[in-house]
């Protein structure tokens, strides 16, 4: 496997490119081929587990100054993924996204499911059924049965150097509850309508269990009717009219009172 890495700079007057790994200046030899020009910087024998994998730096140089750029590669990876089913949920069509400083030289499609074109593959693990080139991003996939469920994922490679795959992802009917889902929600409904009971059972004795307070008007009603005490209202009626003319002011203060309490338990 052959890495490619271009350093254009643009400058006037025109620039020299030096390229290093790690600060240590490269040259030209087996492994590291460094074009005529300068910028571009071929990498032999790349190996993705190894040390390759490693800061790459490019210095371009003119009489007015320098301008450096580091670069980390890094092994086979995809950022993201993604599948979209069609109407029918015959077709898929899955695409991703690659990081610019991944070294990749292609990807397997795999797929998981019943077979559709293959009688004799084991449907319980996933199996390569496209290979697609590194500067692909989406893969279509047809002949898909829309009544049954499909899992696909992308592996992407650098040589035989397979990277982390992407998530899985999966393609048919809505899942269907499991037995202990269902025996979950068995038990859940029951207690559920059980407490709501309780609920409306504390509701209903905190109801009737409150008390309104009395208002001021009735209180006062209460107090000037036990005033009225009938010995002294007889007392009252016995008293000769020299008595009660005296007496008059100081019975009007009751009767005022007992017509001010009536009038005030009307409002209320």
């Amino acid at each position: 496997m052959m890495v490619l890495m271009v350093c254009s700079p643009e400058a006037t007057p025109e620039a020299l490119v030096f390229w290093m790994k790690s600060g240590e200046r490269l040259q030209n030899d087996h492994k590291y081929q460094i074009s005529t020009n300068t910028t571009q910087l071929r990498i032999r024998d790349f190996n993705a587990s190894s040390a390759d994998l490693d800061t790459y730096t490019c210095s371009a140089v003119n009489p007015l100054g320098n301008k450096t750029l580091h670069t980390t590669l890094t092994g086979p990876q995809i950022s993201n993924s993604s599948v979209l089913s069609n109407e029918d949920g015959t077709e898929v069509t899955l695409t991703w996204d690659v990081p610019l400083t991944s070294v990749i030289t292609g990807f397997d499609i795999q797929m998981k499911g019943p077979e559709f074109s293959q009688p004799d593959v084991n449907t319980a693990d996933f199996h390569t059924i496209q290979i697609m080139p590194a500067f692909s991003r989406s893969a279509g996939i047809s002949a898909l049965d829309p009544k049954s469920t499909y899992y696909f994922r992308i592996i992407p490679k650098a040589g035989r150097t397979a990277g982390e795959q992407s998530e899985n992802h999966r393609i048919g009917p809505a899942a269907e509850l499991s037995v202990a889902a269902v025996a979950a929600l068995s038990a859940g409904i029951p207690c559920g309508l059980l407490l709501l009971f309780i609920l409306i059972g504390f509701i209903y004795c905190a109801t009737q269990d409150r008390r309104y307070p009395v208002s001021r008007a009735v209180e006062k009603v209460v107090v000037s009717q036990s005033a009225l005490n009938p010995h002294n209202l007889l007392r009252a009626r016995l008293k000769t009219p020299a008595d009660d003319r005296l007496q008059q002011p100081e019975r009007a203060d009751p009767v005022s009172s007992v017509d001010s309490s009536v009038r005030m338990t009307t409002a209320v």
